[in-house]
Order: C-alpha cells, then structure tokens, then sequence
C-alpha cells in the first residue's frame, strides 16, 4: 500500500468512526504512521 492509499484509509477510518470534525492533518498523519509533513506532499490542498 502506498503512502498516498494510507493516508486516505486512515482519513476514512476517522471519518466513519467520528465524522468530520475528527479529521485533521495531524490525526490522519499519525493514524497512516507517517509525519504529518507527509500529508502535505501528498495532499497539498487538503
């Protein structure tokens, strides 16, 4: 799996277990087990 795929599972786990307002850059980075610079590269736009 990609860093990009776990990143984005990670965001989908969040987001079904607690909505939307429990997802942020900082969670999803360390739920994927990556910095949270990590995401930025991935998903410059959020």
């Amino acid at each position: 799996m990609t860093t990009k795929e776990r990143l984005a599972e990670a965001a989908r786990t969040i987001l079904l277990a607690e909505g939307a307002d429990a997802v942020n850059m900082r969670r999803v980075a360390k739920e994927a087990g990556v910095s949270t610079m990590a995401t930025y590269r991935h998903y410059p736009n959020r």
